[in-house]
């Protein structure tokens, strides 16, 4: 080996490493000029691999996508990616392109390449089974759907509580209304401190409220209220909730959940959600007395 050869790797090795520093900076165009210059002597097949799997890094993180997708098929193409540490990533990093371009088919692919191959990350092959359960979810697949969120709560890593309330989501969009609500009790049973209790309680009542269970529906649109005050599905309970009374001919309860937040709208509301059965006059009155608490 020359001397010629040595300084030429030396170069690509430093213009490499100043590109991962610059990465790991948050500076991702200036990154992706070092690892270009390393490419200027290609002499050690390796670090031109590596240095073109992190442009695809840095380019995604930028969202260059198309940019991006190049780059990691292109260093997955690379005879020396194989044996990296990266090249599992690649289809990690192409799967998350594809999903955030919609292009759920590809995502789909990709991510399960990704979990069938890494066998140590299990971070991220729990994030993959999570986001191929996602994307069925999004091309309104429900089943296979519920196929790889019950596949990630068994991976149990993180997002468990997530899944199953996916799983109730889809459930419910299937017309499995009991199976949906039976989950999401077992969810805030088993994970009474998840973020998603306040949308599993309000889910749990808007089913009952939608199926004409109406005790139900008031009990669960009462957790709501007072278990999570600021939700922001408080306004949307009491509104039911007095709606469900108003349907009950109990105006005077209905009547105070009517609160000046949740006026703009109210009576167009009223009058598209309220059985046309009810007399007309007594909808007009509460209406009138609605708008009259309002001002």
């Amino acid at each position: 080996k020359n001397v010629n050869d040595g300084l030429k790797e030396t170069y690509q090795r430093i213009s490499y490493l100043r590109g991962t520093e610059l990465f790991h900076d948050l500076r991702f165009k200036n990154a992706v000029h070092y690892f270009k210059r390393s490419d200027k002597y290609p002499v050690n097949p390796k670090i031109t691999a590596q240095a073109i799997y992190w442009q695809a890094e840095a380019y995604a993180r930028m969202r260059k996508w198309k940019a991006a997708e190049a780059h990691y098929k292109l260093f997955m193409e690379a005879p020396s990616a194989i044996s990296l540490p990266e090249f599992g990533m690649a289809h990690y990093g192409i799967a998350y392109v594809y999903f955030e371009n919609e292009r759920y088919e590809d995502a789909i692919s990709w991510f399960r390449k990704y979990v069938d191959y890494e066998r140590v990350d299990s971070l991220r092959v729990n994030d993959g089974l999570l986001r191929i359960a996602d994307a069925f979810y999004l091309s309104k697949d429900n089943k296979r759907a519920i196929e790889f969120y019950d596949k990630a709560i068994k991976y149990n890593k993180f997002d468990t509580d997530y899944a199953i309330f996916q799983i109730a989501v889809c459930y419910g969009l299937d017309g499995q209304n009991a199976s949906k609500v039976a989950t999401l009790k077992a969810m805030l049973e088993n994970y009474p401190e998840t973020d998603f209790a306040a949308d599993a309680k309000y889910e749990i009542a808007e089913t009952h409220f939608f199926t004409d269970n109406s005790q139900e529906a008031i009990t669960y649109f009462d957790k709501v209220i007072a278990d999570h005050p600021n939700s922001s599905y408080v306004r949307k309970a009491k509104l039911n909730k007095g709606l469900l009374f108003y349907n009950q001919s109990l105006d005077e309860q209905a009547l105070p959940l009517f609160e000046k937040e949740t006026c703009l709208g109210l009576r167009n509301m009223l009058l598209r959600t309220i059985s046309q059965t009810l007399q007309k006059e007594r909808l007009i009155h509460l209406t009138m007395r609605v708008r009259n608490s309002c001002i």
